[in-house]
């Protein structure tokens, strides 16, 4: 028996084929064929339901994928982009039919979870170790230099053009109203998990990740390029959905269950956005401080843990590289300030984030208490 192949002597009954490589020549043979033969059989409009390879004149439905991978084995759809920049690369119909039926299983949770650890990390074909910056910018939508933008004058208008179609009816584990549909209207759970979706990113974390001293650094450096971030954004005239207050969300939290739960009928001063006020405490030098809340002779300072070096678990020789003093330093300071408020006749209310944490309605009540406390 002869091989199929390359017409040699084969030995053994059955075998059709010498070696592996000269089966897997003819099968590729034969693919090439089937493809070759598909391609004589389409019809119709060029432009609508085919185009024509410039490279080997085949009539494809498309140029990139299967057939640069192959007939074009050495090159791929960057070069063809190259060396023709206007042409197109798929007929409308097929452009259509991907279109409509492209990642409609996506909308599983199954799939996305499956996807996203399938491109995560150094597995995304677009990962910076793989790829330029250039390149990833000329294949995504997102950004000015993407290839389809070539030829528009307005480039950026065509990205927001983009931006506002693509993106108008996702939703996103970082919308509220995404896990509202998840909870199927129970907005409480939905804004619990919201929240606790939202601190992916903190200082506790970094610590606890990375340890005390690589994770702060990590953290600093992350809030160091948001800051620049924000700033380059106003001095640009940008719109930015950025908060302007340097108020954490527990503490936001705090307040606006304080406020909920208090009702103050009575003018007062509180922490949180739009309701920011500065109280001044020491007129005598026309010194501008703000406390956190403020109702009637009575202010509620919420101290984080961080920023206030919590003496539960702070050393006092421990340095705050960002307030640039060291915690018994940063007591000293934060006593200095509150004496002087006492002595303009206030009482005042210390609320660590820690104990704060650790009992909410607690530490609601017990505030609650302190401000309906009466002069004796």
């Amino acid at each position: 028996m002869k091989c199929k192949n390359c017409k040699s002597e084969v030995k053994g009954s059955g075998n059709v084929y010498c070696s592996d490589d000269c089966k897997e020549i003819a099968a590729n043979a034969k693919k090439e064929a089937r493809i070759a033969k598909k391609a004589e059989n389409l019809s119709g409009i060029e432009g609508v339901d085919y185009i024509v390879c410039n490279w080997c004149q085949m009539k494809v439905k498309r140029v990139y994928g299967i057939h640069i991978k192959n007939h074009h084995k050495e090159k791929t759809i960057e070069d063809y982009k190259k060396e023709f920049p206007k042409a197109v690369l798929t007929c409308s119909k097929d452009k259509e039919s991907t279109s409509k039926h492209s990642g409609l299983h996506m909308k599983q949770d199954f799939y996305r979870q499956l996807a996203k650890e399938n491109v995560s990390g150094e597995k995304n074909p677009n990962h910076k170790s793989k790829t330029t910056l250039e390149e990833r910018q000329r294949r995504s939508p997102f950004s000015q230099l993407f290839t389809l933008y070539e030829n528009q004058e307005n480039k950026q208008q065509a990205v927001s053009e983009f931006v506002k179609s693509a993106l108008s009816d996702r939703l996103t584990e970082t919308q509220l109203e995404y896990w509202i549909e998840k909870f199927d209207g129970d907005e409480e759970s939905a804004k619990k998990v919201y929240r606790e979706r939202q601190s992916t990113f903190s200082l506790e974390k970094c610590v606890a990740k990375y340890g005390e001293e690589v994770g702060f650094e990590i953290w600093r450096e992350r809030n160091v390029k948001w800051s620049a971030k924000v700033e380059a954004k106003y001095k640009n005239g940008e719109f930015t959905k950025f908060c302007k207050h340097n108020y954490s969300n527990t503490e936001l939290e705090f307040f606006k269950k304080l406020v909920e739960e208090f009702k103050p009928q009575e003018k007062f001063y509180c922490a949180l956005p739009g309701n920011r006020q500065f109280f001044r405490y020491f007129k005598e030098e026309q010194i501008t401080k703000s406390f956190d809340f403020v109702y009637e002779n009575k202010i509620i300072e919420f101290n984080g843990d961080y920023w206030h070096c919590n003496p539960s678990k702070y050393k006092e020789d421990y340095f705050n590289s960002l307030l640039n003093c060291t915690a018994k330093e940063k007591w000293e300071s934060d006593k200095q300030k509150l004496d002087l408020i006492k002595k303009c006749g206030y009482k005042v209310l210390i609320i660590w984030e820690e104990e704060y944490k650790k009992s909410p309605e607690t530490i609601i009540k017990k505030c609650i208490n302190f401000l309906n406390e009466r002069d004796s």
